[in-house]
């Protein structure tokens, strides 16, 4: 008989997945939402008040691009389209990164997806997602399209994995409001540069291991001296 001692469990999955990720997964999160709402803060500070369009002459205005991108493909399910990897491997993107385009293609009118397929620069999906991001908040509609997104509960679980920021309850939640701050900008974005094509590449979110500290020594103790 085995002894119980030779017996290990594995760690706890929390979803299909371990403790570990779980906990990476909720920093993840965490560090998208403030780093949006810092680009938010940012981009309202030089443009809310003013009549100076907002382009991606900026830096600001393309890390807020680059965040909203980033957000949105967070959790992100591979789509095993055989024939869009070939055509993004062919223009130079890569069949192992989703791009949003995939999720929000789903929810288009045939005008818009006629209006996105057409460009005459951007022909990869990675490039019509960052187009109609672009697209939407040229036309200060941005928190109208998140409100539809994050509507269809069906599509969301389609696309997204269970841990995505985009599904997560608390941070989905702010998302419309950091939306709709945007909207007295007034945005003048190219949607249609071939620069758009390059693949985003991930920067992964550094998670800091935690060490416990080390428990504090115990008092010394007194000998009293013995007299002789």
């Amino acid at each position: 008989m085995v002894g119980m001692s030779n017996f290990f469990l594995d760690p706890p999955l929390l979803g299909g997945i371990s403790a570990a990720d779980a906990k990476r997964h909720e920093i993840e999160r965490k560090t998208l939402s403030d780093e949006l709402l810092a680009v938010v803060k940012e981009c309202q500070k030089k443009y809310g008040s003013k009549t100076e369009l907002a382009t991606e002459n900026d830096s600001r205005i393309v890390l807020l691009c680059d965040t909203w991108e980033r957000v949105l493909t967070h959790g992100l399910k591979s789509n095993s389209s055989v024939l869009k990897n070939v055509t993004d491997l062919m223009a130079g993107g890569s069949q192992e990164v989703p791009v949003f385009w995939d999720f929000a293609y789903k929810h288009l009118t045939n005008h818009e997806k006629e209006r996105f397929s057409t460009l005459r620069h951007v022909w990869t999906n990675g490039g019509k997602g960052k187009s109609l991001l672009r697209a939407v908040l040229n036309e200060r509609a941005l928190e109208r399209y998140m409100l539809m997104w994050l509507g269809d509960e069906k599509i969301l679980e389609e696309s997204y994995e269970s841990w995505a920021l985009i599904r997560d309850g608390e941070f989905a939640g702010l998302l419309p409001n950091m939306a709709a701050g945007l909207r007295t900008i007034l945005f003048a974005i190219s949607i249609d540069a071939p620069e758009l094509n390059a693949p985003t590449k991930v920067r992964p979110i550094k998670v800091e291991p935690i060490i416990a500290a080390p428990p504090p020594a115990p008092p010394a103790r007194k000998i009293n001296a013995v007299p002789r």
